[in-house]
């Protein structure tokens, strides 16, 4: 047989398994074209696009060169100690060292001009047209963010398992450490994303730009300081009690988030869409966890006994959640209420959805009723179940004075914003009833000349009475919420008896004023929210209820099934 009718098969068999392996026409390869349907398109061209910019191959490349440069100095530095002594924690300090510059300082970066690139190259308005939604565009731009850091992480994984065969760090500061650099990661270019759907203007990107390279210094040096002092004390960190505190300052992380993300979704989206029912709800979800997140930090340290610490924990996260409460309804207040006929087709008709759901619904009168008693609520809960509980069973372990001050301190703060954020929507409704733009700035700005109207003329007052010589805390001085709480929380040692709920006469009166004031302003708010409550929903017209069918039956098509 000639050389040739030998070469012919060979050749054909060669040409088919090329087919077969590089064409994808084996059963498996087409499974998995057809399974990378579900990718998002957002991460799929971001992923097209950063495999071919020089500002990963410059950002991979680097890693790599600093990555090796760092082990061979620490190893070189260290021999002949480095076969005796446990120096893990010195090469794990400078990997992670390494590993912070991509994922704090570039990462981000990249999310921010990736958004606004969208904006400024006038391509969102393309993707806006396509059969995509806000929210797969903002979680297809973190998706590239978290493949980036997966690239990044593949590069000194082996590095920091080489660590752990160094001795001296155990695997739970590893994981732990890398968790809360990833976590960081993904909040901070959620963050970015957001800032980049806000600053529609080159001016607002340049100062955005600014400000994230300051606040990503800080994480920076945040990091850096926990990852150093969680290396000298790893006994610590290895608690149940160290556990329970990460796991709930990670789920505070993540679900702010989230909730940048849904902002961001809501800034891109259609202007008479339903762009705030979403961003409520998400608000209320993060509400909620810091408020589970106090349950099991208080339960656990009064497992461990700690009455101080548990009252210390308690303040902690209450502020919190009051800031958290009222830099969203500073925010909420601008909205005008004037909701959309496609907005409209998205509330509650049912009679359980219009009572529990109403509070969701587009406008400030909803928004401000859903601050107040969505700050309220779950503390009054939490203290009436536990506290008040356990003081008529007799088995509380501090002292009832102590109940009494925590739960007149959520009312305060309840009181505080109902009483200004109620002001900004009233003085809204009053001069700018029939402005519908720029309303959400305005009302955050209003918010805030107002809380600073109130303690400069608190100030300016009590000079003015104490002859310009002294200041003196007085009833009218619960104007201004922080000389108020700072007199309220003078004395954080477990009173004694009921007596000393209240240190001064003055702070009894001042606390009466504000609840007094704070509940007028909400009655008010209350009677003029029931025109936003009236509003009904009207029903989807045949023709989008038709194509809604056409794109819920695209998108449940199942990419796996064979044709």
């Amino acid at each position: 047989m000639s050389d040739s009718a030998l070469s012919d098969p060979m050749q054909r068999s060669h040409d088919e398994v090329i087919r077969i392996v590089i064409d994808g026409e084996s059963k498996w390869d087409q499974r998995l074209i057809r399974g990378s349907y579900w990718l998002n398109p957002i991460l799929v061209k971001e992923a097209r696009q950063a495999l071919k910019s020089k500002q990963f191959a410059w950002t991979f490349m680097l890693l790599i060169v600093f990555t090796a440069a760092w082990t061979l100095f620490a190893v070189a530095s260290s021999i002949p100690d480095v076969y005796y002594d446990s120096d893990g924690t010195v090469f794990l300090m400078g990997y992670l060292t390494i590993l912070l510059v991509p994922t704090i300082i570039v990462i981000p970066q990249v999310a921010f001009r990736s958004m606004a690139s969208e904006l400024e190259d006038g391509t969102f308005e393309t993707l806006s047209l396509s059969m995509l939604t806000p929210g797969q565009i903002v979680y297809g731009k973190l998706s590239m963010a978290a493949l980036q850091l997966i690239v990044y992480l593949s590069i000194l994984a082996p590095c920091i398992a080489f660590t752990y065969l160094l001795r001296g760090i155990s695997l739970g500061v590893i994981g732990f450490l890398l968790v809360l650099i990833v976590v960081s990661c993904m909040f901070l270019a959620a963050t970015s994303i957001m800032l980049a759907a806000i600053a529609r203007t080159r001016t607002l990107q340049v100062l955005f730009s600014i400000l994230m390279v300051l606040g990503q210094l800080v994480a920076f040096g945040f990091l850096f300081g926990i990852a150093s002092s969680g290396m000298s004390e790893q006994n610590a960190l290895q608690t149940p009690s160290a556990y329970l505190n990460m796991f709930c300052f990670l789920g505070i992380i993540l679900s702010y988030a989230w909730l940048w993300l849904r902002c961001a979704a809501s800034l891109i989206d259609m202007a008479s869409a339903n762009r705030s029912t979403p961003v409520r709800f998400a608000v209320f979800a993060v509400g909620m966890i810091i408020a589970v997140g106090t349950v099991l930090t208080l339960m656990n340290q009064s497992s461990e006994g700690g009455s101080v610490n548990r009252q210390f924990a308690a303040n902690v996260f209450i502020n919190l959640c009051w800031f958290h409460w009222g830099i969203a309804g500073a925010w909420m207040m601008g909205e005008s209420g004037i909701i959309s006929q496609r907005a409209r087709r998205s509330l509650p008709d049912s009679y359980f959805g219009r009572v529990f759901l109403t509070l969701f619904n587009p406008g400030a009168g909803p928004a401000y009723l859903l601050v107040v008693l969505g700050f309220l609520g779950p503390w009054v809960g939490y203290f009436g179940a536990t506290d008040l509980l356990a003081i008529i069973q007799g088995r509380y372990s501090g002292s009832i004075a102590e109940a009494y001050r925590s739960w007149l301190k959520v009312l305060a703060l309840a009181a505080y914003l109902a009483l200004y954020l109620g002001m900004t929507r009233l003085l809204l409704l009053a001069f700018y009833r029939n402005k519908r733009a720029s309303r959400l700035l305005e009302a955050f700005a209003m918010t805030g000349v107002l809380v600073i109207a109130g303690v400069f003329a608190t100030l300016f007052g009590n000079l003015a009475a104490n002859n310009f010589r002294d200041m003196y805390f007085d009833w009218y001085c619960f104007l201004n919420p922080f000389w108020m709480l700072s007199e309220y929380s003078s004395d954080n040692t477990i009173q004694p008896s009921m007596q000393d709920v209240f240190s001064s006469a003055e702070l009894f009166f001042a606390w009466l004023a504000l609840i007094i004031s704070g509940s007028v302003v909400f009655f008010i708010n209350a009677i003029l929210t029931a025109r936003d409550v009236m509003i009904t929903r009207v029903e989807t017209p045949p023709r989008v209820r038709a194509e809604q069918s056409k794109k819920k039956q695209v998108d449940e098509v199942d990419p796996w099934k064979e044709p």
